[in-house]
Formats: C-alpha cells, structure tokens, sequence
C-alpha cells in the first residue's frame, strides 16, 4: 500500500510531476487499451453499479466510483454519491487524484489531501470538497485504464481492513474486464476463422470448376484415346491449388490464426501463365479470350499458391462480368518507383475490355462482403474476391490499384517489391 511516494512529495517540482503523469496518460499502448476496452462514453451497468454501491456502504463514504481515464478527462463508468450536474455528464476535465493511481503499482490512499501541497491543488480539493481518496488501478492489457475509487469530505485513517476491502472489490471488476478481454479475444479468433472458411470455400470454386470440365472432357472421349495433356495439366494444377487451400486451412486451425506465407523465389511470367492455364476452360465456356500478353522476365519471391489465387481471382472477376466474347490479357513488366527511394517493384496486371467498373463503387471494391448491383442480382458470389486479392497482395508487402475508365474496359494491377535472394 502506498500512502506517500517521493514522486509526490513537496520537493519535487511540480513540473516534473505533471510531466510524468502527462506521459503517462498520453501513453498510446494505455489510450489503446482504454478504447479496446469499450468502456468510455459507455452507459451504466449493474456489474459496476452495484460494486460502487457495495464499496460506500461497506467503507462507510459517501462517494465511491470507477473512472476510466482518457487523455483529456475522466469518464466515470459506474458512481455512488455523486449528485447534480456531475452525476449526470459523468465526466471530469483537469487534473484528478486517478491520475496519480498512473504512477502506483499499488493503492493510492491520502488521509488527508490539505496535507501534502501536489494533492491539495487537485481542483475537486475545492470544487467537491474532497479531504480524503483511496484508489485502486485497474488494468486492461497489462496497462492502468481507471481505478475504482472511494472519497470522503473529512479526513480520515483507512485501516488496513479498509483498503483491503477496496482492493477485494477491485479485483472483482478486475475479473469482469478479464473475462470480458478474453471473450473478445475469443470473438475475434472465431471470426478470424469464419473468413478463413468462407476464402477457402470461395477459392475453391475455380479449380473445383476446372476438375469438372475436365472429367467431362474425358468422359466424352473415345475409347482408348488418351486424354488431352493440356486438360490434365490444368486438372494438375486446380488438385495442387486445393492442396494449398487444404493446407493453409489445416495450419490456420492448428496455430489459431492465419497461416504463414510460404515463400519461393519465382519467375513472375510463369505464375502468369500458370493462372491463365487454370482459368482458360472457365473463360472458353463464356467464350472470352484469355491470354498472357507482354511478359517480363522477372523473378519475385512470393508464395505461389496464394498469388496464384489472386490471379485467379481477378482473371474469374473478369470472365463473371465481361460480356461474352470478350478480351482478357495477364502482363508482367517492371514497375519503376514513385520516388528516389521506393524498392525495385513488378506489377501484374489483368486488363479487359469490358464495361468498365461504375465510379460509384470504386469506394467499396474491396470490402470484404460487399457486391454491386450486378453482383447481387447473379447471386452467384459472396463478394470476397477482391477482398482476398488485398489481404494476399499486402500480406507480400504489394499493393493493388484500380486503373480503369468506365465503358472503356477494367485493369486491375498488382504491385509487388522485387526482393533478393
């Protein structure tokens, strides 16, 4: 238990103090913190208002609150005793004695706040009459986000007993936020897992599609003819696609979080024509063109399953909403840097001719859900596409940029850094 503290004592300058205090609660991992918490600006709960309410009677004070402090004020979650307009803004501008509880690992308890000159300047000495404080932090994320808190108008000794109480009710609330990080915690990991389903599932559509061509295709075969090889080079590649996808699902499941990028050093141009191989079947049915056009021989280190499906996503974007017949072309070449020190880079870019992409919802491209009208209409996705493409893209240290005029055909680039080794 803290009651004094050389921080605080009449020979330190004031100055200092601030200083220490104001780093302390503009800390950006506390503030953090304070906003994952959800606490602020919330509205009452009884979990909060019942443990204040606990802590007047059992200490016998006529006012007792948790605070949650943000950089600017205080915001008072839960308050037993306050009255007027304090009760009803739930809020405090200025210095405050919870700002101290920033600086003790331990209760911050003051008998008597006229006695020590850093505590008698607090403004609620004056403004709420406040002769005595003891506070308790409480923690989120290892960091001081509040304290639970009791005051009295007089002076006054807290026993042992006291405090103790205080610390008991303390670490009851310390629980609640326990339990309430870990269920977000939890949340977040099942949503996490939720995407990853719903990409592999969606990623899954273009080489299942391919493997369903294909059998076709040898099933129309004569009897004793060997099937094409070009047919099962892409069935080849659609099983390895799946492998992929069943792997990283698999890793994801075991490690509880995304899986990690496999990287290879490879030539752009083949990955290329690996994913024009792979959709080519697709794109026959609707009767496109789907072709490579200028290749640029480079080497780019990426991992090539997942580059493969942002290919083939894009390249399945544009046979879904191409009219038929249309043109469809894969390039390679250099992208040369915006400034004197961007990194040597190489972009990717699927193009076509078709309607080009509506201004309007170019804004919301690659939202994760999010469909056009004409999406919507087809049914036929889940408007995931592009939202994979980004997350694949800068998960390589790339970006994605939208380079199209409407009515005059789309292009979709992909910039990656060209690294070494």
């Amino acid at each position: 238990m803290s009651r004094s503290d050389p921080a605080l004592s009449a020979d330190v300058e004031p100055a200092a103090l601030t200083a220490r205090i104001q780093a302390a609660l503009n800390d950006a991992r506390r503030l953090q913190a304070v906003h994952d918490s959800r606490l602020l600006d919330s509205p009452p709960e009884a979990v909060f208002d019942s443990l204040t309410a606990l802590a007047a009677s059992l200490l016998g004070v006529p006012v007792a609150f948790v605070s949650v402090m943000a950089a600017d004020r205080d915001f008072y979650k839960s308050q037993h005793g306050f009255c007027g307009e304090l009760a009803e803004i739930r809020e405090l501008s200025g210095r405050t004695f919870c700002h101290h509880t920033l600086l003790h690992d331990a209760p911050l308890v003051i008998e008597d706040t006229l006695l020590d000159p850093v505590f008698a300047a607090v403004p609620t000495v004056q403004t709420l009459g406040v002769r005595a404080y003891a506070g308790v932090p409480l923690r989120r994320q290892g960091r001081v986000i509040g304290s639970l808190c009791a005051i009295d108008m007089k002076p006054r000794f807290w026993g042992a007993n006291e405090v103790e109480i205080l610390v008991q009710l303390a670490a009851s609330l310390q629980r609640e936020l326990d339990l309430r990080e870990a269920l977000e915690r939890t949340r977040v990991l099942a949503r996490e897992r939720e995407e990853m389903v719903a990409t592999v599932a969606h990623d899954l559509r273009a080489p299942l599609q391919v493997l369903s061509m294909g059998v076709q295709m040898i099933g129309r075969a004569g009897a004793g003819e060997e099937p094409p090889r070009r047919t099962l080079e892409r069935m080849r590649h659609s099983l390895d696609a799946m492998q992929r996808l069943a792997d990283e699902l698999v890793s994801a499941a075991r490690t509880g979080g995304s899986a990690s990028l496999r990287l290879e050093r490879l030539c752009a141009a083949q990955l290329a024509r690996d994913a024009v191989l792979m959709m080519q079947p697709i794109a026959e049915r609707r009767r496109h063109d789907l072709s490579v056009g200028a290749l640029e021989v480079m080497a780019v280190q990426v991992d090539y399953g997942r580059m493969l499906r942002v290919l083939t996503n894009l390249i399945g974007n544009a046979v879904k909403y191409c009219p038929e017949g249309s043109r469809i072309r894969v390039e390679v070449a250099g992208s040369p840097g915006r400034t004197a020190g961007d990194a040597a880079a190489l972009h990717i870019d699927v193009s076509d001719n078709g309607p080009g992409i509506d201004p309007a919802h170019r804004a919301r491209l690659f939202e994760r859900g999010w469909q056009g009208g004409e999406g919507q209409c087809r049914e036929d996705g889940a408007g995931l596409g592009l939202a994979i493409v980004r997350d694949i893209v800068e998960a390589h240290g790339g970006r994605v940029d939208l380079l199209d005029a409407p009515g005059r055909g789309t292009c979709v680039r992909v910039r990656l850094p060209v690294r070494g080794g």
